[in-house]
Parts: C-alpha cells; structure tokens; sequence
C-alpha cells in the first residue's frame, strides 16, 4: 500500500537470519494481530532453512568426493609405485640373467681354449714319441 515491500522483505531476512530478534518478534502479542506477517516469518524460516540443509548437504557430498579423490590418488600412487618396483625388478632379473649369460660365454670360451690346449698338449705328446724313435733308429 505505501510501497514499502522491500523494507519489509529486509526485516523479514534479518529476522530470519537472528533466531533471537525472531524468537522475540514471533513471541509478542502484538504480532499475533497480523497472521499474515507470522505466516510470512514461517514461510522465510522454512524456506532458509531448506536452503540451509541443502547448503549443508552439499557442503558434506563435497567433502566426501573430495575424500573419495583423495583416496583415489592414494590408490594411484600405490598402483605407480607397484609399477616402478616391477619395472626395478623386471630390470634387476635382465642384469641377472645377462650376468649368467656373460658367464656362461666366458665358461664356454674357458671350455673351448681348454679343449684346444688340451688338443695342442696331445698333439705335441705325439710328436714327442716319433722324434724319439727318430733318435732311437738313429742312435742304433
């Protein structure tokens, strides 16, 4: 009627957000003469506080996905770690088995140039009993 519906929205919001000041307003008897403003004051009440809950419920699902994330990074760098112990693991197995590689060829070249002295020494033991029986057949 005197244009003064913001002023009104205003006081009905800073009674809202002050349980005490609406405590005190919603409690005098002369606010019992106006229903339609203790209606308001019911309506903007239950209206925050739906807002309220809903702020609260997604203030507590953004804590959990952000608990979630982190055990979701958690679970990543254990999974990194398990890799890189793989790959340690999978590196130290190939040293070791060129190592034995290694060893194995150096045996075999070993095996091999005992095998030829042992050839050579052979050879040499049979030249040695025909050049004695030269000298016998020499000497006699």
């Amino acid at each position: 009627e005197f244009g003064l519906g913001l002023l009104r929205e205003k006081i009905m919001e800073q009674l809202t957000k002050n349980p005490a000041e609406l405590a005190t307003v919603s409690s005098s008897t002369e606010i019992m003469k106006h229903p339609k403003i203790l209606q308001d004051l019911l309506m903007q009440v239950a209206s925050a506080a739906r807002a309220g809950a809903a702020a609260a419920a997604a203030a507590e699902k953004e804590k959990e996905d952000k608990a979630r994330e982190e055990k979701e990074k958690e679970k990543e760098k254990e999974r990194e770690k398990e890799k890189e112990k793989e790959a340690e693991l999978q590196k130290a197995q190939e040293k070791a088995a060129a190592a034995a590689a290694e060893a194995a060829a150096a045996t075999g070249a070993k095996r091999e140039r005992d095998k030829a002295q042992g050839k050579a020494h052979e050879k040499a033991a049979q030249e040695r009993p025909s050049k004695k029986s030269r000298r016998g057949t020499v000497a006699g």
